[in-house]
Order: C-alpha cells, then structure tokens, then sequence
C-alpha cells in the first residue's frame, strides 16, 4: 500500500480522494493545498501544507507518492512543469475500482480514473490525463497528456485527443476522429470531423467558434 499525498483540496481533489479510498491501494495522509490552513480538516484529513511547503512534505514523509488533484488542464500543466524543475516527486496514478481497463490498454503516471470509467483495449492514455465519471475511451483510442474527458463523455474507436484537450460533459466523439492540441468541446457535442489545434466550439454536429488560447478555462 503506498502512503499518498493529494496536491488540491478542491471538490476535484475530494473525488479523487474518493477514488483512492475506494481502490485499496493507498494510506492518505493528507493534502497540499494553497486555499486552506495548516491543520485543516478536508473530508477528515489534514491540510499539511501548501504547495510552498512541498519540500518539507518531501522530507518528513520520504517514501509519499503524490496525485495532482487540478482540474484545468493548463493549470495542471504548468504546476507539473513548475514542480518538475525543482524536485523529483514519485508520483501516482488513481484507478477507482469500478473503472474497467482492459488488459492490452496503456496508462501513463498521474492519471485519474473515476467510477464509471471504460478504457478499451489497445488504448493509450498518457501522462496525467482525466477520465472523470462513466467517460469511456474506445478500442485504439489515445489521450495526449493533460488532456481529459469530463463526465459521461463517449468516443468510438482509433480516436486520438491532443495535448491539453478537454472534451466537456456527455460529448460524443466518432470513429476515427483526429482532435489537435489545446482544443475544447463544448457540453453535449457531437464530432464527426477532425478538429484542429487551438479552437473552441460545440454543437450537434460540432461546429467550431473561435480560436482558443492555451490557458483558457475549459468551464
């Protein structure tokens, strides 16, 4: 069982609490977080400290591993970066045990997969990627890091989603169907065609809005 330490106390970071706890995989000790004080209780655990505090984190609790729990995909890209060039940090995967993820599918480090999740076979997910609750990534299908599917999101097979990307709530995304980097779907999409990097849009069938910058909230 690996002791566990949780970067982000928000709602997101309670659901991938939810998600540890109900792997058996893990002993949490407690959270990172810049909004709550020393001491704090989330969910009954300790806030140790804040990001700043994460030296110290590293020293008084040498075997941790560590779960970014940020939902925005830039966000998440640039604390990784930041903590990247400073330290080295074991950090984990969270699978809750309700996922299912075929035996022949490939999972990066700091992935988080909620209940509901389906991963098919032959599918790839790189680093830190979100599948959140009953998103369902079909046969050959690859996630770019950071990127993430939001809650009851479905693709068909030989899908590839680039760098960054968030396709939002009960999207769909057809067979075959390439999206670029830093995209966002919006809610309850349908895409049929190839979209390129860097657009914002949505739609029955999608249809693109405007162009989209790097650090834009995806919600």
């Amino acid at each position: 069982m690996k002791d566990l330490i949780i970067i982000g106390a928000s709602g997101h970071g309670k659901s991938c609490l939810d998600a540890a706890i109900s792997s058996g995989d893990f002993n949490f000790l407690g959270w990172l977080d810049n909004s709550k004080e020393i001491g704090e209780t989330v969910f009954g655990y300790k806030v140790l400290g804040k990001t700043s505090d994460l030296f110290r984190s590293l020293e008084n609790y040498p075997d941790a591993h560590y779960f970014l729990a940020i939902s925005n995909n830039w966000s998440r890209y640039l604390v990784y970066t930041e903590f990247k060039e400073l330290v080295d940090i074991k950090w984990t995967s969270i699978i809750h045990s309700n996922a299912y993820i075929s035996s022949t599918a490939k999972i990066g480090v700091g992935v988080l997969m909620l209940s509901g999740v389906n991963l098919g076979p032959g599918c790839i997910v790189d680093d830190f990627c979100i599948l959140n609750t009953s998103s369902s990534l079909d046969h050959d299908s690859r996630m770019a890091s950071f990127s993430s599917l939001l809650p009851g999101v479905i693709t068909a097979g030989n899908v590839s989603i680039g760098l960054r990307t968030c396709i939002c709530i009960g999207s769909s995304i057809s067979h075959s169907v390439e999206v670029g980097d830093d995209v966002c779907v919006g809610g309850g999409s349908l895409v049929l065609k190839n979209i390129p990097s860097n657009i914002f849009g949505y739609g029955v069938p999608f249809k693109s809005v405007r162009s989209r910058g790097k650090d834009e909230k995806h919600f």
